[in-house]
């Protein structure tokens, strides 16, 4: 954009010697976002006024918004100089830390801010916010009450007081939060959404479930967003439905269960699948029609109503105590199941599936995920077989650190029926929340699930078994982060279970 050409002089010669003429016509630019025109007026009022702060903080927001950090923290400095106590250039300076990710100068700045203003509800929100990144949710509660307290209709910080009290293990304070962010702004999304996944995890479904069709308003949840002929509370019997695939891999091996429901009320049911799952589901007893997904498109196919998979529970009124838990449902092929026989031969010692790591590119993947050297102390158990059951590269970790696992090269070259085979195969599998998990549970084959301290919803909350598998075990983080003790009682348990397994049993107890 064209800098005015006009210097001090002519300025002055327009607009006088009023300094507040110049300041509005500066932030007249920047509102209309003519940001290199906002920037000559206030370089000329500095030039005018050398020893305003206000002016040089102005400086730095537009710089700020420009995107030139290092330019915009310089000129907030440069205002602080002037003037110590100047707490709009603490606060606005802070921002810069924060956008750099530089956290403790970004706390300290806000708590400049209110040293000089106590009132100002944002400096405590963002500091809330600050604590919050560095897992420190009791001072982020403590910030986001005082940010409260000056300004009680303050939704965010209602919506972000919720999740750290919920991440503290506070849950039921959490859905209070959430329900009063929701009461100030009913289009407050994230409390919304927030709100559904924890009244989830505390068992209550019949809000739980309506609530959770707000994913479909999210742009950060794979779900369509197909309106027509939706299946809401109509009668299936006798007519074509199409359920479309939603979600993860684990999401929908999870609720594949709810077809049976379908079956049995008499429909006839076309899935839509992930095509990563689709030789994997495509014989399923209780698919009458399989198609793959292809993106988000109107799928091919004459059908009489719709339905998101993960809606069935919703429209079958789905209970705790209603679950579907019916296992097996998913199924290995035969010829695969004899060909992995052969190559894991090893019926003399327990064989042990065992996953680590989920998708890098999940952000609740990196935290429900563990260090390869955490598993250790299982490595060390005699009696033992390990496979991996990884689904990304691990081949150069495991032979890097001379681990006692066996891993496979070039599998699943149609998705999951090697690893379904393998399973089969497996007196054992113990995982992380995975799509491996949900799989081994499906098959009916005992599964040990490590979880982290803050965990997904489906696992709900202090339970050590699962609702969905009959054959599953949880074992939960004690605190976020220590994976140690979680895989000492794992251990115990192992080495418990291996002792029964070699107790002679014709040994009789007196």
């Amino acid at each position: 954009m064209k800098i005015p050409a006009q210097n001090i002089f002519e300025i002055k010669a327009n607009y006088g010697n009023n300094a507040e003429n110049l300041l509005k016509l500066a932030a007249e630019s920047f509102t209309k976002n003519n940001l290199y025109k906002a920037r000559f007026y206030i370089e000329s009022l500095i030039k005018e006024y050398p020893a305003k702060a206000e002016y040089f903080s102005a400086l730095g927001t537009v710089f700020k918004k420009l995107g030139k950090l290092e330019e915009a923290k310089k000129w907030y400095l440069k205002a602080i100089e002037l003037e110590p106590e100047f707490y709009e250039a603490h606060y606005n300076l802070g921002l810069i830390y924060c956008l750099q990710g530089n956290t403790q100068s970004e706390i300290n700045c806000y708590l400049k801010t209110i040293q000089y203003n106590p009132e100002l509800s944002l400096a405590y929100y963002n500091l809330g916010n600050a604590y919050r990144k560095l897992k420190q949710f009791k001072d982020a509660e403590i910030f986001y009450k005082e940010s409260i307290r000056i300004k009680n209709d303050f939704d965010d910080a209602y919506y972000n007081l919720g999740v750290v009290c919920e991440r503290s293990g506070k849950h039921l304070e959490g859905l209070e939060y959430y329900k009063r962010a929701i009461e100030i702004n009913p289009n407050q999304e994230l409390a919304i959404w927030n709100k559904a996944l924890l009244d989830l995890k505390l068992e209550n479904f019949k809000d739980g479930w309506i609530e959770y069709e707000f994913r479909k308003n999210l742009k950060s949840v794979n779900t369509k967003k197909l309106t027509d002929k939706l299946l809401e509370n109509q009668d299936v019997k006798g007519k074509r439905i199409l359920v479309y695939s939603e979600q993860g891999l684990g999401d929908n091996i999870q609720f594949l269960r709810f077809l049976k429901l379908l079956k049995m009320e008499g429909a006839f049911v076309i899935f839509e699948c992930n095509p990563k799952l689709f030789h994997l589901f495509e014989e399923h007893k209780y698919i009458d029609e399989i198609i793959k997904q292809t993106e988000f498109k109107e799928p091919q196919v004459d059908y009489d109503y719709q339905v998101a998979l993960l809606s069935l529970p919703k429209y079958f009124h789905t209970k705790f105590e209603t679950i579907p838990n019916e296992i097996p449902y998913l199924f290995a092929k035969p010829d695969k199941i004899e060909k992995w026989k052969k190559i894991i031969c090893c019926d003399e010692v327990m064989k042990i599936g065992i996953v680590w790591s989920g998708a890098s590119n999940n952000l609740y993947g990196k935290n429900r995920s563990c260090n390869l050297d955490v598993l250790m102390p299982l490595f060390s158990i005699n009696g033992v077989k390990y496979f991996s059951l990884q689904k990304e590269e691990t081949d150069n970790a495991i032979d890097y650190k001379g681990l006692p696992v066996t891993s496979f090269k070039n599998i699943d070259e149609t998705p999951f029926i090697d690893t379904s085979a393998i399973i089969k195969n497996l007196d054992l599998v113990i995982s992380i929340d995975t799509s491996i998990a949900h799989l081994a549970g499906a098959m009916g084959i005992e599964t040990w699930v490590m979880l982290p301290y803050y965990s997904d919803w489906r696992w709900f909350l202090h339970r050590n078994d699962s609702p969905w598998y009959p054959t599953m075990k949880l074992f939960r983080q004690q605190k976020s982060g220590d994976w140690k003790s979680t895989i000492e009682q794992i251990k115990e348990r192992l080495e418990y279970k291996l002792f029964i397994k070699n107790f002679p049993h014709s040994f009789n107890l007196n």
